[in-house]
C-alpha cells in the first residue's frame, strides 16, 4: 500500500508514546521513510509523553493507553483537550474503545496490530489534520485581510492623496491579487463588492462607499449607487430620458449612469 498523501512541504511530526519497547520499534519502522511524516520522539510512560508533547509540539501522538503511573487518558487530561494534539489510541484491551472516542481520539488501533491496520488510522489522521491546517490557513487569510482592510481605510481617511493599487482576492483558502488597472467596472453585491475583469469576476469583502475614499477619483467613478466603472473603460455615453445616460464599455457591457451621479459626466467624458 502507499504512503498517505499530505500537503508538499507541510510535515506532520509524530510522538510516539508506549510502555512496551518492542511496540515503539515497530511504530517506528513503520513511520520512518514516509514522506510527510517525521517522528519527533518518543515517550516511554505518561508523565515523559506530557513533558514531551509540551516541548516538541507533536502534531500527532500514538498514545498507549494502559500504562504505569499515568495512563493516556491521564496524559490527555494533563495536557487539556483544547492544547491536546491529534492521538491515535494504541491498546490490548478494547474495553476503552468508548473512553477513547468520547475525549475525541481519531483512532483507536488494538495490538498486535498490521501495518494495514495502522496504514488506515494514519491515513485517517493525516486527512483530518489536512482539513484543520485549511481551515486554520483560511483563519489566518481572513485575519491578514480583515486587518489589511482597516489599515486601508483608516490610511484612505487620514490621507486621501495616497490610494489603493489593487485588490486583495480570497479564494479557496489562497490569496490573489488584482491590479487595479485590470478592473473595467465594479459592482455592488451585499456585504461585497463584484470585480469584472474581462470575462472574469472575482468576490472581495468590501462597499462601494469605503472605495470611493480610497480609489483614484481620475481613475474610477461612481455612476449608480451600486456601480463604479473604471474611467478610460468607458467608450460611449448615450442620453436617456429623465437626465440618465447608457454607459457602454470597451467591453460592450452597458450600464446606467443615474441623474443622481450626473456630476461625474465631465470626469468621463475628459477620460
Amino acid at each position: 500500500m502507499s504512503a498517505p498523501k499530505v500537503f508538499v512541504n507541510e510535515v506532520v511530526r509524530v510522538l510516539i508514546v508506549d510502555d512496551e519497547p518492542l511496540a515503539r520499534r515497530r511504530l517506528r519502522r513503520f513511520l520512518d521513510g514516509r514522506d510527510g511524516v517525521e517522528v519527533a520522539g518518543e515517550a516511554d510512560n505518561g508523565r515523559t509523553a506530557v513533558t514531551a508533547i509540551r516541548t516538541l509540539s507533536p502534531d500527532l501522538v500514538f498514545l498507549d493507553i494502559r500504562m504505569p503511573d499515568l495512563d493516556g487518558f491521564g496524559v490527555v487530561h494533563e495536557i487539556g483537550t483544547a492544547a491536546m494534539p491529534a492521538v491515535v489510541f494504541i491498546t490490548a484491551f478494547d474495553e476503552y474503545a468508548i473512553d477513547a472516542f468520547e475525549i475525541s481520539a481519531l483512532d483507536y488501533v488494538l495490538k498486535p496490530f498490521t501495518n494495514k491496520r495502522l496504514e488506515q488510522a494514519l491515513e485517517r489522521a493525516l486527512e483530518r489534520l489536512r482539513e484543520q491546517r485549511a481551515g486554520a490557513l483560511r483563519e489566518r487569510l481572513e485575519c491578514l485581510l480583515d486587518a489589511q482592510e482597516q489599515r486601508l481605510a483608516k490610511s484612505s481617511e487620514k490621507t486621501p492623496e495616497k490610494r489603493l493599487r489593487r485588490f486583495s482576492v480570497r479564494r479557496g483558502g489562497r490569496l490573489f491579487f488584482v491590479p487595479f488597472g485590470d478592473v473595467d467596472w465594479i459592482e455592488s453585491d451585499g456585504p461585497y463588492i463584484r470585480l469584472h475583469t474581462g470575462e472574469r469576476t472575482h468576490l472581495v469583502r468590501d462597499s462601494l462607499k469605503r472605495l470611493e475614499g480610497a480609489l483614484d477619483p481620475t481613475e474610477f467613478a461612481r455612476v449608480h449607487r451600486s456601480v463604479m466603472v473604471r474611467i478610460d473603460r468607458v467608450e460611449e455615453l448615450r442620453p436617456l430620458d429623465h437626465g440618465e445616460y447608457e454607459v457602454t464599455l470597451q467591453s460592450g457591457v452597458r450600464l446606467k449612469l443615474s441623474r443622481s451621479y450626473r456630476d461625474v459626466l465631465g470626469r468621463l467624458m475628459t477620460g
